[in-house]
């Protein structure tokens, strides 16, 4: 929000509604600082409602389920739906005239976030922002190649930066190849950006 600035605009987009209310608590910045629009939204392949599950009682981290009978994910349900959307079309229909600004994009979706970037791949192509996002460590070798594929294959070049438990910049290495994503049982941040 401090890079976009007073006359750029950062969407949080969060389907947990337990921690949508910190999300929310920075769009009250006053005008001229940041405009900042919290949307609690599933980014998901297509239009469809879900429901938060955690297997925490805080319900500070989950996912989506289908059903609020789900016997396998979390104990502890939102009885509340969520909105799951294509974001890319949600952007196309709903801020098509900040779309030439886009210059990042920032995943973290516990494991969902090359599904999310896949549908972002329109607008990727056309304004090329720069994309941190994390690769969890509970994703299989296949979406780690999935991955470092797709972001080389649009021209991108890839950094690991770790896992923000230390200083970024001293922990950046370039990852040239498949096998330098960050291994399995390893969750770490990536950032790629235009060559």
């Amino acid at each position: 929000a401090i890079a976009a600035g007073g006359e750029g605009l950062v969407l949080g987009v969060d389907p947990n509604p337990t921690v949508f209310s910190v999300l929310e608590a920075p769009s009250r910045l006053p005008a001229g600082k940041a405009k900042i629009v919290p949307l609690q939204l599933a980014a998901t392949e297509t239009d469809k409602q879900f429901y938060f599950a955690s297997s925490e009682a805080s319900m500070s981290n989950g996912g989506l389920i289908e059903s609020l009978n789900d016997p396998l994910h979390g104990k502890f349900k939102h009885k509340d739906p969520i909105q799951g959307v294509n974001l890319e079309e949600y952007l196309q229909k709903h801020y098509a005239q900040w779309l030439p600004k886009l210059s990042f994009i920032k995943l973290d979706a516990e494991g969902f976030d090359y599904f999310i970037l896949k549908t972002l791949v329109p607008l990727v192509k056309v304004y090329h922002p720069t994309i941190a996002m994390e690769v969890y460590h509970r994703i299989s070798a296949q979406t780690r190649s999935d991955i470092f594929s797709l972001l080389t294959g649009l021209g991108y070049t890839i950094l690991n930066i770790g896992d923000f438990e230390g200083e970024i910049a001293s922990n950046a290495t370039p990852i040239e190849s498949v096998e330098q994503m960050p291994p399995l049982g390893h969750t770490e941040n990536i950032v790629a950006f235009r060559r």
